[in-house]
């Protein structure tokens, strides 16, 4: 079996290729949910975050030292975000239909939270959805928000430094969810500050993630 890889911009590629001679596409895009910070799952042009009054250095700073997120961009899914994210999918998308076959399939990783945004740009662009397969693992980790730590955030109040906590990131492979330059990460250890953030303490607002999803889908013949 010949092996022919384009490299570049994935749109730009595809529209060399001539129509319906693609027999099935399998894609793993960016999420869009900016995991543990990467600028490789940072959706660009019309899926940036629109009417943002903060700036990239101020989003930074409100993920500093909560759990897994320490150090990075803090995160959030507004209906704007998302709508935008859903018309990022459609534009790859429209240049991938084009190229298949009739009757071709279609294969697109996702976010648990935001499958629902890549079917509907699947369907926007003329795909039939078929359903939807998993990916099961068992070494997620939560990415959740520590509990405790933002209600004295909330409340404005100073938490005491105790320690430091250090992990290796980065140089495994993605099957180990490490993937990037491997780098020594240290964040502060703190103890709650308020009554009101000692009730919470060891409270955390994610379960571990065990599957990611990918949509399914058929050109229309």
């Amino acid at each position: 079996m010949n092996l022919h890889l384009l490299k570049g911009d994935c749109v730009e590629r595809m529209r060399a290729i001539p129509d319906g001679v693609v027999r099935a596409v399998v894609s793993d895009p960016p999420y869009g949910i900016s995991f543990m910070g990467k600028e490789w799952d940072t959706l660009t042009g019309s899926a940036t975050r629109p009417d943002s009054s903060e700036s990239a250095a101020d989003r930074a700073n409100r993920g500093k030292n909560h759990g897994i997120h320490a150090g990075k961009p803090a995160f959030d899914l507004t209906i704007q975000t998302q709508q935008a994210m859903q018309v990022w999918h459609a534009d790859w998308l429209r240049e991938a239909y084009r190229v298949l076959q009739p009757g071709g399939p279609i294969k697109a990783f996702c976010a648990s939270r935001t499958y629902h945004r890549l079917a509907a740009a699947m369907e926007d662009v003329g795909f039939q959805v078929t359903g939807y397969e998993a990916w099961a693992y068992g070494n997620g980790f939560p990415k959740g928000l520590n509990l405790s730590k933002a209600v004295d955030d909330a409340l404005g109040v100073e938490r005491e430094v105790t320690g430091q906590r250090s992990w290796i990131q980065g140089g495994g492979t993605a099957l180990q969810l490490r993937m990037g330059e491997k780098r020594t990460v240290t964040v502060d250890v703190t103890r709650p500050g308020s009554p009101q953030g000692l009730a919470f303490e060891g409270y955390n607002t994610a379960l571990k993630p065990c599957w990611e999803p990918f949509v399914v889908g058929v050109k229309k013949r």
